[in-house]
């Protein structure tokens, strides 16, 4: 499910391109502690991924495809750990088969598991923690708390959340402490008894020696070598200000957004969203299985909710959660009004996606450079019209023949990732310039960490801004990279492409402005220039856009 298009597909955003040349520049360094990117700190993330990534680039090579491979392993890890929760839950073997391919058909799922970041590896960590805690939760109430120290599930506890902060932060004790909490709050509110719930509370703390222990390994040298940076920019500006305010500006739904999210990218299982959670909020199992797993699944959303930055993907350590519920009780439609709207909202979503996609691709020109960008749109809106006949499926009951599907559409993505690979304008920029080595390169405008890992020949790869070049007007070699125009869709734009006009206006032309004038008045005048095109996608931006190149001649 998760190997196909992963070798042609181009580091898309501007995470992936980051971690993986964060990945590049700690080998050159001979660096395990401290991540940099573009010859600076990187302080994101803790450097489980990197570490993870790097073992792949030793092997396979440095690549897209090693970039990412962590997230295929430890997402396909993950639908084991999926499979054997279900089996220790009663399910048999095909119900628990169904669970966890389940999880590795999900659209979001589809998506980060092909991505070189560092959510995987996290979830991977936050599931074995969970069965950990689940293990704990159903020890007879009677048993001795002191026995722990030779249960082996306390000790998976405390390395797992260990682990899974090494792999992505504090959300690694955050989920199960608040899962925790939750449980013992649904159990309340139905009036249930909780023998267990205070005893959980004390398998977390007293498992804290072992995951600060692991916290400590790392993070005491990152502090020292960094004077304390890694913790007042990892934790206070990436963490606590992206808490309080949006970063760049995101949209921002306290409370709902969420819930809203959940129903595209859940998809093609969205249609079973409403009767699971209403069946899990009233289920009264003995085992309380049912309300262990709902306070699992909610409580990522709960701490997301009132984040400022919203972004789909924070909320992926609840999903192992939902297909557990969703295959370990026969539940069906909720016969409320709501359930059955949201629901058939579910199954209408997808349609309408591959339909806007196919639109989009009929209005783009059929000739010129804009080609691979139609292809693209094309075999896209081909695997949302199979993603939308899978929920159609679902949502009729028939989740084997919606499982049939999910092969055709993922290899459907190897078609996508070539074409979005030949319209990449950095790629495109990349061979029109390959016969050319530089000692220094500078961008304007267009500063995607692309440019970085691409234009990587492993000795110089350090971009620059626009203005350090004034002070060093002869560095060498010197290629300055800059952004021109951009396209984006808007009322102007559409209307032009409807009427078939032969320039579609940009929504933005930075040519002949101030700034750019200033820009390229900064080039040593000493030296002779090439000017050189690229015109392509930027997946960053979702814009098409041209960049112009200044290219010292020989």
């Amino acid at each position: 499910m998760l190997l196909p298009g992963l070798d042609s597909l181009p580091l898309i955003d501007r995470d992936e391109p980051r971690f993986a040349h964060a990945t590049v520049e700690m080998m050159y360094r001979g660096e395990w502690v401290i991540p940099y990117f573009n010859d600076e700190y990187r302080f994101d993330k803790p450097p489980l991924t990197y570490w993870w990534m790097r073992a792949h680039f030793a092997v396979f090579g440095v690549n897209e495809f090693s970039a990412r491979l962590h997230s295929v392993i430890g997402s396909a890890l993950c639908g084991l750990l999926i499979f054997g929760f279900a089996r220790r839950l009663g399910c048999d073997n095909l119900r628990a088969f169904l669970a966890g391919t389940a999880w590795l058909t999900c659209l979001q799922v589809l998506v980060h598991s092909r991505m070189a970041v560092a959510d995987m590896p996290l979830i991977l960590f936050v599931v074995l923690a969970m069965r950990a805690l689940w293990e704990l939760q159903n020890r007879d109430p009677g048993h001795p708390f002191s026995k722990c120290l030779s249960d082996p599930w306390f000790y998976i506890l405390g390395l797992s959340m260990g682990m899974g902060f090494l792999a992505k932060g504090p959300l690694a004790q955050f989920i199960p402490l608040l899962a925790i909490i939750l449980w013992g709050g649904i159990n309340r509110w139905h009036k249930r008894p909780s023998p267990n719930f205070v005893r959980l509370l004390l398998y977390f703390l007293a498992s804290a020696p072992l995951w600060l222990g692991m916290m400590a390994a790392w993070g005491i040298p990152a502090l020292i070598a960094t004077g304390g940076e890694f913790y007042d920019v990892g934790i206070g500006r990436h963490v606590v200000e992206r808490g309080s305010s949006a970063f760049n500006d995101r949209l921002y739904i306290p409370g709902v957004y969420y819930f809203l999210a959940m129903i595209p990218f859940l998809l093609p299982w969205s249609p079973r969203l409403p009767d699971v959670m209403k069946n899990a909020w009233n289920r009264d199992d003995p085992s309380q299985t049912s309300s262990f797993l709902l306070a699992w699944l909610l409580s990522p959303i709960l701490i997301f909710s009132f984040y400022a930055t919203q972004l789909p993907h924070y909320i992926l350590p609840g999903y192992p959660a939902f297909f557990l519920l969703l295959f370990l009780n026969d539940v069906r439609h909720p016969v409320k009004w709501f359930g059955k709207t949201v629901s058939i909202i579910c199954v209408i979503l997808p349609f309408g996606g591959a339909a806007f996609l196919f639109l989009s691709a009929a209005i783009v020109p059929t000739d010129g450079e804009m080609t691979d960008l139609k292809h693209l749109l094309q075999s896209a809106s081909l695997a949302v019209l199979l993603l939308g006949i899978a929920s159609w499926l679902i949502w009729k009951h028939r989740t084997v023949a919606a499982l049939a599907l999910a092969l055709p559409a993922a290899l459907v993505i190897i078609p996508t990732a070539r074409n979005a690979r030949k319209a990449h304008v950095t790629l495109r920029l990349q061979e029109t310039l390959e016969d050319h080595e530089f000692d220094s390169r500078v961008s304007w405008k267009f500063n995607e960490p692309s440019l970085i890992w691409y234009f990587d020949d492993g000795e110089n790869f350090k971009w620059s801004k626009w203005s350090e070049l004034v002070r060093q007007p002869d560095s060498g070699k010197i290629l300055m990279v800059l952004e021109h125009r951009r396209w984006r869709i808007d009322d102007k734009t559409v209307g032009a492409i409807l009427r078939r006009e032969e320039k579609i206006p940009p929504t933005k032309d930075r040519r002949g402005t101030p700034d750019w004038d200033k820009a390229v008045a900064s080039l040593p005048s000493h030296l002779k220039w090439k000017e050189v095109t690229a015109v392509g996608w930027s997946p960053a931006t979702s814009s098409w856009i041209e960049i112009v190149a200044f290219v010292q001649e020989k």
